[in-house]
């Protein structure tokens, strides 16, 4: 993983705060998850306005980010949350979340075959029985690259690598994703 959000945790905290309307995107997550006010949540990543949104909206949240320096600034940020430092293919939850979000860049972090399951793997641990797993594929033109897919519909691209996993992950894992155009903040199935 980069050392971008080590370096420029604050640079980059403040870039997503600039280029969305957070509040209106976390509205847009918590509907299309169908979570529901005082549901225990994982918010993974640092787009910590929609966490913040979320919050707001009745989640009881936890944040995690992958660089201690991401992690400060989120509790900074969100003082009504718990912030820890974990890696989302090593998530350390066993069966504690409704819902699990993983909103904005971070599965573009999952470069290989390897993390991607790792880190789905991780997810569904960490969700109860019940639990679902929101996703979204804001960066699917860099993985549709990075896997030779030279044209697909974008809602797919997740799923396309949900199919690819072992077929007994896939029946456990409930993928809602959704695609959010964090530039325009158009939000849209």
């Amino acid at each position: 993983m980069s050392d971008t959000y080590s370096t420029y945790a604050d640079i980059c905290a403040k870039f997503y705060a600039l280029t969305m309307d957070a509040r209106a995107v976390a509205e847009f997550v918590m509907a299309r998850s169908q979570s529901g006010v005082g549901e225990r949540a994982l918010f993974v990543g640092g787009m910590f306005d929609v966490a913040a949104g979320l919050s707001s909206l009745g989640l009881q949240l936890t944040v995690v980010d992958y660089t201690e320096e991401m992690v400060r600034v989120g509790r900074r940020r969100l003082p009504q949350c718990e912030v820890v430092r974990a890696d989302l293919r090593e998530l350390p939850f066993r069966g504690q979340f409704d819902t699990v979000f993983v909103v904005g860049r971070v599965f573009t972090h999952m470069t290989t075959d390897h993390d991607l399951v790792a880190a789905l793997a991780s997810c569904h641990q960490a969700l109860k029985p019940s639990g679902k797993l929101f996703a979204d594929n804001y960066e699917d033109s860099r993985i549709l690259r990075e896997h030779s897919i030279e044209s697909a519909d974008r809602h797919e691209c997740l799923e396309m690598c949900v199919r690819s996993l072992p077929s007994a992950l896939q029946e456990k894992v409930k993928l809602h994703i959704s695609l959010v155009d964090f530039e325009r903040c158009e939000m849209g199935v």
